[in-house]
Order: C-alpha cells, then structure tokens, then sequence
C-alpha cells in the first residue's frame, strides 16, 4: 500500500510539470488504478504559464486512452456529472476541461459531448462564450461548431454593437486552414443574419484595432518628430504638442533656456 502511494504520487508529481517521466511511470505499472489522478489531469491545467503553454488536454488524453474499460467508464461518469454543474468561468482550467471533455467526446464517449453542447445552447453570457465554449464547441463539431459558435456569439453583436471580436476562430477548425473556414462561412452567412453579424463584427474590430495601432505608432513617435521639426524650424503641429509627457515638456523647457538661434526659439516657444 505503501509502495503504491509511492508510486501514484509520484506519478501526479510529473504528470502535473507535464514531463513524459509521467507516461514511462504510468507504462511500468498497469497494475495501479490511475483513474482518480488522469480525471485530475482532465480537470486542471497544471502548466506554469497556460496562456503560453495552452491546455494540456492532448497530455491528459493519452493517459485516458491506456485506461481499461472500467477506469474510462469511472472518468467519463465522473466528467458528465461535474459538466452538468460545472461552474463557467473565465480561467485555464475551465478552458482546458471543456476542451478535453469534446476530445473524450470522440473517443467513443458521445454523452459528454450531448453535455457539453447543452451548456453551450444554455449559455446566454457573451464573455463566457468567448472565454470557454467556442474553442471546445469548434474541437467537438469541427466547421458545424464554428457555425454554431458564431450564429450564438453575431446574435450577441445585434444587440451589443461594442462588443469586440477576431478572426482566431478560422484557425481553430482542424483539417481547415483559416481562409477556408472564413469562406464556408462566409457563405453560410449569406442566408443567416446571425453569422452575418458575427463577420461583419470581426471586420470592424479588426479596422478599429489597424487605426489604432496607427495612432499608437503615432503617440509614440511624437517626441523625436517634435525634435526634428524644431530642428527644421518648423511649425509643430497641435496634435503632437499634445502627445507629448510632461518629461518631454520639461526636456523642450530647458531646450528653450538654453537656444540661441531666435526660430528655434519660437517654435521651442509654440509648445507652450
């Protein structure tokens, strides 16, 4: 019994850093029921950083393709009754959960995938469909998903106009690159409104965000055009006057205490 604590903790111990001396632990003794600590893997993103990691949910799926039959029955059963009342919410572990939970889905499994579709049609919270179901919904019916997904998410756009959105979704559909997936869809869109405003959401975000980043590189910017124009004796335009931080008016400051040159002076004086 001792002996085989032992070996379990171990196991979780490197099954939780994610290293396949994990898989070498659990290959060596078939003997052990794993299935308690593979439902933990299928539970919780254990990686250090999972925004840069991502989920781990093809790391937790190998473990529960060695389970014989009776110790799949006990995870699956287990998962189908925590997704009935699973909490949503926006974190790595319920990214991952649900992620896995549409994989095990297509093992054969197809009650947690009925499950998981349920409390997608339920969900009505914007943010939530955006932080967990989408990525799970598109793994589980692959281009039927995305449909889905964004039939439920452009209903949201009709009666929010502020909420954002982007094109990553085209990218998560396997077997389909993200131009390909934007056609079909795109095509779906022309006899649906919903899909419609789910595109047509993603083309206006995506404009926000490149004028933007266009006047953030401008912002940026500001301080060394400002010097350059002084430099040229130049007018300096109001907008960059004003994009300038206190310390850059400090700097011009002193620049003027210390200018001799009566044009640069006044130009230096324009910032004012």
């Amino acid at each position: 019994m001792v002996l085989c604590q032992k070996i379990l903790g171990e196991f979780k111990k490197y099954a939780k850093k994610g290293r396949g001396k994990a898989f070498l632990i659990f290959k060596e003794n078939q003997q052990l029921n794993f299935s308690k600590a593979v439902l933990d893997l299928c539970l919780h993103n254990y990686a250090y950083d999972p925004q840069c990691e991502g989920d781990r949910s093809e790391y937790a799926l190998q473990f529960f393709r060695e389970l014989n039959q009776e110790q799949k029955n006990a995870v699956v059963l287990s998962i189908t009754e925590l997704l009935e009342r699973y909490k949503i919410s926006d974190d790595w572990d319920c990214l991952h959960f649900f992620i896995t939970a549409a994989k095990i889905s297509k093992e054969g499994f197809s009650k947690v995938g009925n499950i998981l579709l349920k409390r997608f049609e339920e969900c009505d919270d914007y943010e939530l469909l955006h932080s967990f179901a989408s990525e799970s919904i598109i793994e589980l019916l692959g281009f039927e998903g995305l449909a889905k997904v964004a039939e439920k998410r452009g209903e949201a756009f009709l009666h929010d106009k502020e909420i954002a959105e982007d094109d990553y979704l085209f990218y998560s559909v396997h077997g389909l690159d993200g131009e390909q997936a934007k056609k079909m869809l795109a095509e779906r869109a022309k006899s649906n409104e919903k899909i419609r405003a789910f595109l047509t959401r993603i083309e206006e975000t995506t404009k926000e965000r490149e004028a933007y980043q266009k006047q953030k590189e401008s912002l940026e910017s500001a301080f060394e055009q400002v010097k350059a124009l002084i430099k040229k004796n130049t007018i300096v335009p109001r907008k960059l006057r004003k994009a300038l931080s206190d310390d850059e008016v400090k700097y011009f400051a002193k620049k003027l205490l210390e200018q001799k040159n009566t044009k640069k002076e006044n130009r230096l004086y324009s910032l004012f």
